[in-house]
């Protein structure tokens, strides 16, 4: 069954169904938490009052073109509620951004030496930490989570128009650094190493 079909049978009081889609989000979910917060108890609690929810408001819910936006959208704004009622978060100097979202690149996803893809993963970490937190953000899910345009503006809360700058600027910012990168793996490996 697709995810349509399943979040339609859940909608109808399914238990199999709803326990289909925790189980196929949960990790998702808890790696996107992540990317907030190293306190996995808060990710976690977190997930679970989102299922909690879900499952009370069953009724009331409507259908979704995408299941997988729904959720994350969701669940952002409940993990973020819980971070913003952490006093040291709360604390921060006004104007400045009070989540901090990271990611970092995996291994296996390139295909190279292990010496040379460490090598060039800190490059790329290297420019992702010069990147504010919201483009990191949106470049995880433009190019990790593969929502789209407009979903990423319901995620964020921002309009279409800042969601086009926002990943404007982003890809701007990697191509900028990315002369780097390709000069990195120009070089023959005997000169690096």
């Amino acid at each position: 069954m697709d995810e349509t079909g399943i979040w339609s049978s859940y909608r109808n009081g399914n238990e199999h169904s709803f326990r289909q889609l925790y189980d196929r989000y949960y990790t998702g979910l808890f790696g996107y938490g992540f990317k907030f917060t190293a306190d996995q108890h808060l990710i976690e609690e977190s997930i679970q009052d989102l299922f909690v929810k879900l499952w009370r408001n069953r009724n009331t819910i409507g259908e979704t073109p995408s299941v997988k936006f729904y959720l994350y959208k969701s669940f952002r704004r409940i993990l973020i509620r819980k971070l913003e009622q952490i006093p040291e978060i709360v604390a921060y100097p006004e104007g400045e951004e009070i989540l901090h979202f990271s990611f970092e690149i995996a291994q296996d996803e390139v295909l190279m030496n292990a010496e040379r893809m460490a090598a060039l993963k800190q490059q790329l970490e290297t420019i992702l930490a010069t990147m504010t937190s919201r483009q990191r953000e949106v470049i995880y899910l433009k190019y990790y989570e593969g929502l789209s345009h407009h979903e990423i503006s319901e995620v964020l809360g921002i309009t279409a128009k800042a969601t086009y700058k926002l990943i404007y600027r982003a890809l701007d910012h990697l191509r900028d650094h990315l002369a780097v990168l390709i000069f990195f793996l120009a070089i023959p490996r005997e000169i690096i190493f």
